[in-house]
Parts: structure tokens; sequence; C-alpha cells
């Protein structure tokens, strides 16, 4: 009967890690022990010089006995030692193993073992290390891709849509006094607003004098088309059925009822382009014709780079896509994360909010999009290392030249990029990413194809630089 309860426990626990590693074929387990007299060593040795620092009652400092010290600070001293000696144990033995992990380790007792410092008798106690490993994968064959290549060229009628654009961003805003306007489009309006899911307010659906500007699609449209048409002080509430493809999950596809109230209006002002326009857009003597070939100038430079992000995520795209790879779920989640801090810096940076806390974001509404970055990189550094890809001094310093002519004094960008080994670093990794799409484009079936103007200058590339 033993033994068979045996079998039958044996077959239970590899069905278990069957389903865990269909589950996540990355995740792995490394048993892993540490010396107890060592962790009450160096806890005792702790304990001692915490001691010279404590201050009680009826006591000197420093002159505190060592038994009430170990009293009120023993058991967290204690487990910080642990914690210690547990990553130093988990390191070497990776490094040992030679593993390449992703992210940090889940840390559990082992089965049948008790981790209790009331267990002096032990001389190790023993625990159970759970992580990810990277994937380990072949690059498909690059001439079986297809990628298209868009291609635009900057005529005068571009440069006369660049330079309203440019006196949009120059434009001011005066507050409206008559109390019967109403709002427009363009205008900046301040307003509270809250949502309800369920009658039930929804996080990240409240905000107190919220600015934003009417049409510029920095809300949902059914909800600045709600705001359009009101009066200061007015107060209306409707109903919103957010996008199928809202990155927010819990509310992609969702009826939810807004409450908002009417602040202040504020209309837009467009300066001319004249003497004093060209001066604040750089052109120290005013010269309005000298403005427009410089404009000219800069708006050929952009498309030459958005053609370029364009083709970069056209290519990244063809490539996840003959790629399919298994992705660790911490890579995932720290990318989440950091997608997530960023765009409050932004929101932050565009006074959208004064507070990370006035407009909460959560970190899962960046999964799928993380999940596309950490497949690229991986995918990017794989290129790199199969084909030594590099980027060559020369290759790097023309790439600075060239981003420094954008400023007023170019030697001096220039030496600041060289100043810095970071700077530099980052301009080499954006080069080898370069020369990571010129290998695949070179192998690759490449397709030209004309792009609208405004559908270039609207494009967001997702990826950037990996």
């Amino acid at each position: 009967k033993l033994e068979k309860q045996q079998n039958q426990n044996q077959n239970q626990n590899q069905n278990q890690n069957q389903e865990q590693n269909q589950a996540n074929p990355l995740e792995r387990k490394l048993n892993i022990s540490v010396n107890l007299e060592n962790v009450l060593a160096e806890t005792d040795k702790q304990v001692k010089k915490q001691a010279k620092k404590v201050k009680m009652q009826g006591f000197r400092p420093g002159h505190v006995p060592l038994h009430l010290v170990k009293q009120m600070y023993g058991a967290g001293i204690y487990q910080e030692q642990l914690e210690k000696a547990i990553q130093i144990a988990f390191y070497e033995k990776v490094k040992e193993q030679k593993i390449e992990i992703a992210g940090q380790p889940r840390i559990e007792p082992a089965e049948n073992s008790e981790n209790s410092d009331d267990n002096k008798d032990k001389k190790e106690i023993e625990f159970t290390a759970i992580f990810e490993v990277y994937p380990e994968f072949e690059l498909n064959d690059f001439t079986q891709l297809k990628v298209e290549k868009p291609v635009f060229n900057v005529t005068d009628a571009e440069v006369e849509k660049t330079i309203d654009v440019l006196r949009k961003q120059q434009m001011t805003y005066k507050h409206v006094d008559d109390a019967n306007r109403t709002v427009q489009k363009e205008d900046r309006v301040t307003i509270d607003f809250i949502g309800k899911k369920d009658g039930e307010p929804f996080e990240g659906g409240k905000a107190e004098n919220y600015p934003f500007i009417v049409g510029q699609r920095m809300m949902l449209e059914d909800f600045e088309n709600a705001v359009e048409g009101m009066k200061v002080g007015e107060e209306k509430t409707f109903n919103l059925t957010f996008p199928t493809e809202y990155f927010a999950k819990d509310l992609a596809g969702k009826e939810v009822e807004f409450t908002i109230k009417l602040h202040k209006i504020e209309e837009p002002s467009l300066p001319e382009v004249d003497a004093d326009f060209a001066k604040k857009m750089g052109i120290a003597d005013g010269d309005v014709e000298k403005f427009k070939a410089e404009a000219k100038k800069n708006l050929e430079t952009e498309v030459e780079q958005r053609l370029k992000n364009l083709l970069k995520n056209n290519v990244f795209d063809a490539l996840k896509n003959a790629n399919p790879i298994d992705l660790p779920k911490a890579l995932i989640d720290l990318e989440c994360k950091r997608m997530a801090a960023q765009a409050k810096q932004n929101m932050q940076a565009r006074g959208m909010m004064k507070t990370t806390k006035d407009f909460p974001i959560q970190e899962s509404w960046f999964a799928e999009q993380a999940e596309d970055r950490v497949a690229l990189g991986l995918l990017v550094s794989k290129i790199i290392e199969t084909y030594s890809i590099k980027a060559d001094a020369a290759d790097v310093r023309a790439f600075v030249e060239k981003m420094s002519q954008a400023y007023e004094k170019p030697d001096e960008i220039v030496k600041w990029y060289y100043s810095d080994p970071q700077r530099l670093r980052s301009v080499e990794n954006y080069v080898i990413e370069d020369n990571v799409i010129k290998h695949i484009t070179n192998l690759a079936e490449v397709k030209e194809i004309d792009i609208e103007f405004e559908k270039l200058m609207q494009a967001n590339p997702l990826f950037g630089n990996i």
C-alpha cells in the first residue's frame, strides 16, 4: 500500500510539473541550501553592531543589554541575513550551472522543510528557487520576409501645413468672459469629471480641474463631443461606450456614465507669419523667406526619420511574426512597469496631472505592447549575436554629426555626446539597431509604397529604440 501511494504521489507531482511547464515552458526550479550556523553567526555580529546605536529609556546610548537588543531587532536582522545568504547561494549555483535567468527568482521553502529560526539544531536549511530563463531559439530565414517600405517626397504644400502646425504650437489662449459662449473645437477647457461603471466609480475615471483642448483627441471622441456646446458652470451627465480595443481591458467595450462640470473656456489665438514669428522660430534677422527655407529643411529631416521609423516597425513586425518565441513573464512585467512609469511622467510633463494619483495608470494596460517590446528585444539581441553586428566609430560619428545639425551650435552638441560614454553608448545602440534593419532589408523582399503626408505625420512608432 505504501509503495502504491508513493507511486501515485510521484505520478501526481509529475503531472503537476508537466502542467506547469505547459503553462510556462521557461520556468525552472533550483534547490538551494543555506548554512544556518553562518546565518546565526552573522545575525549575532549585526546585532552587536546595532547595539552600539540603540537608544532605550533607562540606558545610556550604546549600553543597552545585548539580550534586549536581540529581543527588539534580532528577528528582523535574522530575516535580513537569511535572505542575503539565500541570494548568494542562488546566484552561485546559477553561475556554476551557467543559467541565464530572466527577472528575479521566487524563493519558497523546500518541501518538508521547516525554515524557522527555532530549529537551532539544523545545520542546513533548504529552499526552492523558482525563476524563468531566456528562451532558446533559432532565427528563420530572412529571405522569406516581405517588408513594405513607405516613401514620400516633400513639396511646398507640406511646408505650408508644417508652418501652420508651428503657428498652433505658438498659439496662445485667451479667457472667455462671455457667459453665453459655448465650447467649440480648438478651445481649451477646464473640467471636473467622474466616471461610473455599473453605478460605481472606476479607477482612473475621476479628475478635478482637468485641462484639455477639444478636438485634439486628448480624450475619447464621444467624451469631447459631450463637452462641446457646454457653457461655463454647466453640468452634464451622459453615457459613453469605450472602444473594444481600449487599452484598459476592464473598460474595453463597456458602457459607463460620466458626469462633467465645466469651469473655464479659453479660446485660441494664432500668430501671423511675420518677422516677429520668424524670430521666435530662431531666425535672428526675422527674414520670413529664410524661415520658410529652414522649415522645409527641418521637415525633410523629420520626414526622413519618420519613414525610417515606419520601415523599422514594418521590419520588426515581419521579424516578430516569422519568429514566434516563448517570452519570460518576468521581463514583460518589468516592461509594463517601465512603460506605466513613462506614461505618468509624460502626462505630468504635459500638465495633464499634478501628481501620479490624479490619473492612476495601470501596468496591465501596457501588456500587449510590453510583449512586443520584449519579443523584439530578444530577437534583435539574437541577430546581433548571430551576425556579429556592431557600430563602427565612423557610423557613430556620422550619426551624431547629422543629429547635431538640428541645433544652433552643432559642434557643442557633438562635444556633449563625446564627453559622456553613457550618452555615446546610447547612440551606439541606435546605430547597431539601424545596422540590424539594414542587414534584414538587404535579404528580405522589400516593396516600396507611397504614403500620405497626414498619415506619415500622425504615425506614432510603437517600438522605437529596442
